[in-house]
């Protein structure tokens, strides 16, 4: 389990750098802000194992990103 949540800020943010790589100024645009913070969201909670983390956690960290 130490390995997996050590694993996921790197994976975290190669998945982000690739979804906003092809999007042009995308900061500037408040849809494609919430898209970009929906979907690390929805990484967050897919990556964190339930236990010890809770859903309040998880939102606490995705929003940090």
């Amino acid at each position: 389990m130490r390995e997996r949540i050590q694993q996921a800020p790197r994976d975290l943010l190669a998945s982000v750098l690739a979804v906003i790589a092809p999007l042009d100024r995308w900061t500037e645009k408040e849809q494609t802000q919430a898209e970009v913070e929906t979907f690390i969201m929805d990484q967050v909670f897919l990556s964190l194992p339930e236990s010890p983390y809770t859903p309040q956690d998880k939102a606490d960290v995705a929003q940090l990103v």
